[in-house]
């Protein structure tokens, strides 16, 4: 189904405005939005539970970040490095994990990823209606469509995947391995793949308004032009705040901050 979406042609895109949600459709967008939802996760996971090197080095008594005060935490990794940009103290770099922060982050990742984006499709839908003339509205045109369009999550799932490779190079940076991922070539290799999935459905969108009725295409391809992209920056947005603001609260209540 996802290649049917992906190579749909003018044709098939017309014929997917003119659908009205079905059983079928929803359950495309749910199994979508569900796997999505474990996407985001595996980012949270990336995240949140780590103190490496970086998080030490910032500290400048660094000696006293050395050893955590909050409970969970494991040094899976340490070497010796100069911490310090100024002085020639030695002190021993180390990298700490927090399983039960990592679980917490998971799992809140999903269950918020879940909501923000079957909220993001219920708007996306909403607006798509209101964009519409009035004598239209009560067709339910393309609601399948933004059904199917969830298959453009695809790209963003495999985004995703590409970050799980972060912590090896967390631990390659500190043990002083010859060859790791390198962060910041993981977070660009994602943020394009991210970029690509983002954008095709922006643009598959786009060319559902040209197939609507001449009467309502200006109204319902504004939406998409313009709406579409503001509330998908929205909806990253109010996953990365709810996040960051729900594990720092819940850290804190179980004595698991650094």
């Amino acid at each position: 189904m996802c290649r049917w979406v992906f190579f749909a042609s003018a044709s098939r895109t017309k014929h997917l405005g003119l659908m009205r949600a079905s059983m079928a459709s929803r359950h495309f967008a749910t199994v979508n939005v569900f796997l999505l939802s474990f996407g985001l996760a595996i980012i949270a996971f990336t995240e949140f539970g780590w103190a490496h090197k970086d998080l030490l080095a910032a500290n400048p008594d660094a000696s006293s970040a050395l050893h955590p005060v909050g409970s969970g935490w494991f040094q899976l990794v340490a070497a010796s490095r100069n911490l310090i940009a100024r002085g020639p103290t030695d002190v021993v770099s180390d990298l700490w994990w927090n399983p039960a922060q990592a679980i917490i982050a998971v799992g809140v990742g999903v269950a918020l990823g879940w909501l923000v984006l079957r909220v993001l499709l219920f708007l996306v839908r909403g607006g798509v209606t209101r964009a519409h003339r009035p004598e239209y509205r009560k067709e339910s045109r393309m609601t399948a469509a933004i059904n199917y369009g969830t298959a453009w999550f695809v790209p963003l799932l495999v985004a995703a995947a590409v970050l799980a490779f972060r912590p090896l190079g967390f631990v390659g940076e500190v043990a002083g391995w010859r060859w790791m991922p390198a962060d910041g070539s993981l977070q660009l290799i994602a943020g394009v793949l991210a970029g690509f999935g983002v954008g095709a459905w922006w643009y598959w969108s786009v060319r559902l308004g040209f197939v609507t009725p001449a009467a309502t295409r200006t109204r319902v391809t504004v939406f998409y032009v313009i709406g579409v992209p503001v509330l998908t920056c929205a909806a990253v947005l109010a996953w990365r705040g709810l996040l960051s603001y729900t594990t720092a609260v819940v850290f804190q209540g179980l004595d698991l901050l650094f």
